[in-house]
């Protein structure tokens, strides 16, 4: 099987000289210029994690010759977002808790979910042109500590609709089924038939020196809050 490799690492304390110094200047040639979509703003959510991936995704399709897709984050978001209460309270509160994630995070709703053009879902309401996810996140948030206090480790179902209100209050219902292109997809149906995007072709990849290499390790980051495990390479592979 054709897998895909996303490598991850965390830099600290950088600065991005990026604007001011030109390929000439650093030395490089350039040897091909990949095309990429336009840039998207994620303005006041902390969901840069599905930003990026579906940035990443994007890319793929438009080198697979598939086209130019701009692709739902808040549907892979929302989903995740579900998932996050869910295994924050089924483990007691004893992990991290954001609105972070990670590009595995991305797969698992594929795998489970599909996905959506921006399109069909764009997380913002009628009268929204920027995401603000203030209010839900805050509202989220106090929900969560108020399962913990009572000892709610499972939600039930008076729970989880409420939890979809929510959801549903600050980035609109998600759509059974929706139009693209004159075809009605489902959003499993638009991943398969449209993207044809395998979720299981792409494995993640970091490099540490105290782990072993070639072996895989759960990422020691807040952010990997489902302890995905990596594989570990030199840099110089």
């Amino acid at each position: 099987m054709k897998q895909i490799v996303i490598l991850v690492f965390l830099f600290f304390g950088t600065k991005s000289f990026s604007q001011q110094l030109s390929i000439q200047t650093l030395g490089f040639e350039k040897m091909k210029l990949n095309n990429c979509t336009e840039v998207k703003d994620q303005y006041l959510s902390a969901t840069c994690w599905s930003f990026a991936g579906n940035s990443f995704l994007e890319s793929e399709l438009l080198k697979n010759g598939k086209g130019n897709f701009n692709l739902s984050e808040m549907f892979i978001a929302r989903h995740s977002m579900k998932r996050k209460i869910e295994r924050h309270l089924a483990l007691k509160g004893k992990n991290f808790f954001t609105p972070g994630g990670q590009f595995h995070d991305e797969i698992w709703v594929m795998k489970h979910f599909g996905m959506m053009p921006e399109s069909a879902y764009s997380g913002k309401l009628s009268a929204t042109t920027h995401h603000n996810h203030g209010a839900l996140d805050t509202a989220i948030s106090h929900f969560v500590k108020k399962m913990l206090a009572k000892g709610v480790t499972q939600l039930n179902a008076t729970q989880n609709k409420f939890v979809d209100s929510v959801l549903d209050a600050n980035l609109g219902t998600i759509p059974k089924t929706f139009q693209y292109e004159g075809k009605i997809y489902t959003p499993q149906s638009f991943l398969q038939e449209v993207l044809s995007i395998n979720p299981d072709d792409y494995v993640e990849i970091t490099s540490y020196t105290h782990h072993p290499f070639y072996k895989k390790f759960v990422l020691e980051d807040k952010y990997n809050w489902t302890g995905d495990a990596y594989w570990n390479v030199p840099l110089a592979d």
